[in-house]
């Protein structure tokens, strides 16, 4: 048994057409990656963040993981969103690997079940994605995950909801209303993210960069990784961005709206995948090329009305704009190569590891099947209560979809 480092990385929101354009920007193609495989048709297994990032670690599709949404559970409900099977994470510590996670993601964070991972860093501007660059205390997350459900962005109903459970908070509790969640340092970290990382495009890549260098790496090592460069927000200013919630309004942005989120999505998705090619660079030549495994892709895409309805985001919409992503395997010269257009699933990363360890040189085979497919289970978010919504419009998406790819 060769015990190769691997290395997943995962630029979050990145679609395939997007990621295609920029490959070769990004040096993806050449130099060090000059021999890598990059696959045509890889399908998320979901279209948003968490039942597809719990897709490549537990080798299962959502509706046999269970971590997803349904019309009755959403997002913020932890405890039944939450990992709730065995990982390759686990199976990898028994055998003697060390396991790092470093996510820019609050989804990919052991509250919602990444909790086996030995070594946990989290890097992240986001509670829950509804587009509020905030941070909060690790120990706050699940009470303020409970009251964002019930009262959505009322950010002065949640932190009087979350002071009456535990009254201690307030010597937690300071700043504006709208960042009454925040402790001092993270109140800063906002700030700082904002004036000065080139926020909102930044989105703490070049920390995560920064940390993993500085990083005491034991080997052989599992090291997963999430990038949210390519993610909404684009723009920064309250009422020009987008949120899981656009989709559904009655009032959709204007073309020329869209126009400007579509062209800083490219401009954010380049940064992302030089992150990753980065990020791997310093990985492989620390530790060795023949050593090292690495993947890049993406947990789901973005759309920009490209569909047929004109959704716009991500979520329960199973269109090429999201559920189609980019691919990227970069191997020892051991392994034998494959054919790249056919039908990667995510679901198919744990056979592929599982395989390379025991040293199959036919390992990267593992990854392809002839039928792969994505599925929803309805909106991720709460939306019941947003008089901004288009009802109708929404309970159209708030169901359970499945589209196949392959034979």
């Amino acid at each position: 048994m060769k015990k190769f480092n691997i290395v997943l990385i995962v630029v979050d929101t990145l679609r395939q057409e997007m990621a295609e354009k920029l490959i070769s920007k990004a040096g993806l193609d050449s130099g060090l990656f000059s021999n890598a495989l990059i696959f045509k048709n890889c399908i998320a297994a979901a279209p948003w963040t968490l039942p597809s990032h719990v897709s490549m670690v537990t080798g299962m599709y959502p509706s046999e993981h269970g971590s997803h949404e349904t019309k009755e559970i959403k997002s913020l409900d932890i405890a039944k969103m939450r990992i709730k099977v065995p990982t390759i994470v686990g199976a990898l510590n028994t055998i003697g690997y060390s396991t790092y996670l470093i996510s820019s993601n609050p989804y990919i964070h052991p509250v919602y079940g990444f909790d086996e991972f030995q070594h946990f860093t989290e890097e992240t501007y986001f509670t829950d994605l509804q587009g509020h660059a905030i941070e909060v205390p690790k120990r706050l997350k699940p009470m303020l995950a409970k009251y964002r459900a019930k009262f959505g962005g009322s950010f002065f109903k949640i932190g009087f909801a979350m002071l009456r459970d535990d009254p201690a908070l307030i010597t937690e509790v300071r700043g504006l209303p709208k960042t009454a969640l925040l402790t001092f340092r993270n109140l800063l970290k906002k700030l700082n993210a904002k004036m000065i990382e080139g926020w909102p495009l930044e989105k703490g890549g070049k920390e995560t960069m920064a940390k993993i260098r500085a990083q005491k790496i034991k080997k052989p090592f599992f090291y997963f990784i999430n990038l949210m460069e390519a993610h909404e927000p684009y723009i920064g200013k309250k009422g020009k961005d987008f949120d899981l919630l656009t989709p559904y309004f009655k009032k959709q942005p204007g073309e020329a709206l869209i126009g400007e989120w579509k062209k800083r999505y490219a401009t954010a998705s380049i940064m992302g995948l030089k992150y990753a090619k980065q990020v791997a660079t310093d990985l492989i030549e620390r530790f060795g090329e023949e050593d090292t495994i690495v993947m890049i892709t993406s947990d789901h895409g973005q759309s920009f009305g490209e569909g047929g309805d004109g959704f716009i985001g991500h979520g329960p919409c199973l269109i090429d704009e999201i559920v189609r992503v980019p691919f990227v395997l970069k191997m020892p010269k051991y392994f034998k190569k494959v054919k790249t257009d056919g039908y990667v699933s995510h679901v198919n990363i744990n056979n592929f590891i599982e395989a390379a360890i025991n040293g199959d040189r036919n390992a990267a085979a593992k990854l392809i099947s002839d039928k792969v497919y994505s599925e929803t289970f309805g909106i991720q978010s709460n939306f019941k209560d947003n008089h901004e919504v288009d009802m109708k419009r929404a309970r159209k998406y708030d169901k359970y979809q499945k589209r196949e790819f392959g034979k």
